[in-house]
């Protein structure tokens, strides 16, 4: 017994057996892609999943980076102040000492300021 099978171009005279051949092709090359889908769809769920995480890890330096940046301007900016409030301590101090000292009270007297009284 045989089966005929109409092909784009002509008629083919197949065995019997040929159309569960056929049909058991048609089934494995299903299977097969189940599987090849199967395998596509994790591989790219394993791949969203890296680039989640890679962005978590950048985004995650890029936080750290900032903050060590922000550390070390505040740790500049308190050290520029604390310099700065020591100058003006001592300008400060220098500036009472010479307000307070007895040369600003009482001023050098010269000769040639006061005539003298002598003959």
């Amino acid at each position: 017994m045989s089966v005929k099978v109409v092909t784009v171009a002509r008629v083919v005279e197949l065995p019997a057996n040929a159309l569960e051949a056929f049909e058991a092709l048609e089934v494995k090359q299903s299977e097969e892609k189940e599987e090849l889908n199967t395998c596509l769809e994790k591989e790219k769920e394993e791949f969203e999943k890296k680039q989640i995480q890679e962005k978590e890890d950048f985004e995650k330096n890029q936080s750290q980076e900032k903050n060590e940046l922000e550390e070390k301007q505040n740790n500049a900016q308190s050290q520029i102040h604390q310099e700065f409030n020591i100058k003006m301590s001592k300008l400060e101090m220098k500036l009472e000492a010479l307000v307070t000292s007895p040369a600003a009270d009482h001023p050098t007297d010269h000769p040639t300021d006061h005539p003298t009284d002598h003959p």
